[in-house]
């Protein structure tokens, strides 16, 4: 855990194009002015690609489904660990 994790606030998991579901949530940081979700520590086997969705838990229970743009990866420098970046669009 690295000391960016304490921002990762909101719940998620990824749902392919295809529409099979990853039974693993993330943690993720929501950035709602730019429609950004980032997050660390993905699980290597994990594929994102564009058109999957990513359901947000939310915490009445109620979840909210966005559409995966683009995904970006920024690469561990130092201490500051990989990065995870998804541009979606709210459906």
């Amino acid at each position: 855990m690295s000391m960016f994790s304490i921002f990762e606030t909101e719940k998620i998991s990824i749902i392919n194009k295809k529409g099979s579901s990853n039974s693993d949530e993330f943690s993720a940081t929501l950035s709602p002015k730019r429609n950004l979700f980032s997050f660390e520590n993905l699980p290597e086997s994990l594929i994102i690609e564009k058109g999957d969705k990513v359901k947000r838990i939310l915490p009445n229970g109620q979840n909210e489904t966005y559409v995966v743009l683009d995904f970006n990866y920024t690469a561990a420098f130092m201490s500051i660990p990989g990065t995870y970046e998804l541009a979606v669009s709210k459906i």
